[in-house]
């Protein structure tokens, strides 16, 4: 379990790093996904 718990502290503490880069992307992925949907819900035909 003791490598688990460095490989989730190594995780924790790059993403802490990155915090903005990381937040960003989680929002794009978002916006890309949401008009994705959008897209394939409203081609009916």
């Amino acid at each position: 379990m003791d490598i688990v718990s460095h490989m989730f502290d190594r995780w924790g503490s790059a993403v802490a790093r990155r915090h903005w880069i990381v937040l960003v992307a989680a929002l794009l992925a978002a916006v890309i996904s949401g008009s994705y949907g959008i897209g394939v819900g409203s081609n009916d035909g």
